[in-house]
């Protein structure tokens, strides 16, 4: 009784909390509604919200993990793709740094995967497989046990993304350059010529 008398705004507040409706199921699924419009934040807790929240069709996005050397040169310049069961994957990160193994099982809503032979030894002498996040993987080797993962693969072997700026071997550009005192701007067209063709020249001078 005394806590009462001594702290009246208090006990207001207890009071219209208490005397509140609950919230309804549209408002509800307002806060917990993935977001469109979000673009981009450099606060972490706003990462970790629209991480959490994101639909499973982008969640797939966040579930690639880097290809080694050999398969980035074998299909043609592709950089990452996405984990599946039963690819072979190198630890780059934390506890089971430069340990590989395959993929057993890919949890896409947590955003992790298991590793077979990466487990945690509990006090009471049983193991616990460790979720591992994506980004600390890599993939040394490729399950082609589907035929849609395959065909996708076949097609950006195809593709050849080599192309991208690396067989033009002479490509022009203008370049700005000052004259004097009276700062004449002229453009000059430059020559940029690739680092093969610099090496098979010095070569030959030599």
């Amino acid at each position: 009784m005394k806590n009462k008398t001594k702290y009246p705004e208090q006990n207001t507040i207890i009071l219209n909390n208490q005397n509140k409706t609950p919230l309804s199921s549209t408002t509800m699924t307002e806060r917990t509604k993935f977001t469109t419009t979000w673009k981009k934040s450099s606060q972490a807790r706003k990462q970790r919200k629209y991480i959490h929240r994101a639909p499973l069709h982008i969640k797939q996005k966040l579930m690639h993990a880097h290809l080694a050397q050999a398969l980035r040169e074998k299909y043609a310049g592709l950089r990452r793709l996405q984990l599946r069961k039963g690819d072979k994957v190198k630890v780059m990160r934390g506890e089971f740094k430069s340990k590989d193994g395959k993929v057993e099982r890919v949890l896409l809503k947590k955003n992790r995967a298991y590793i077979a032979g990466l487990d945690r030894l509990k006090a009471d002498g049983s193991k616990v497989p460790v979720p591992i996040h994506p980004s600390n993987l890599m993939i040394l080797e490729l399950d082609l046990g589907d035929r849609k993962r395959k065909a996708k693969l076949a097609a950006e072997k195809s593709a050849g993304r080599n192309s991208k700026g690396r067989n033009q071997k002479i490509t022009k550009s203008n370049k700005t350059v000052k004259s004097g005192k009276g700062g004449i701007v002229q453009n000059t067209p430059s020559l940029r010529v690739n680092q093969n063709q610099q090496s098979d020249k010095r070569g030959h001078n030599e």
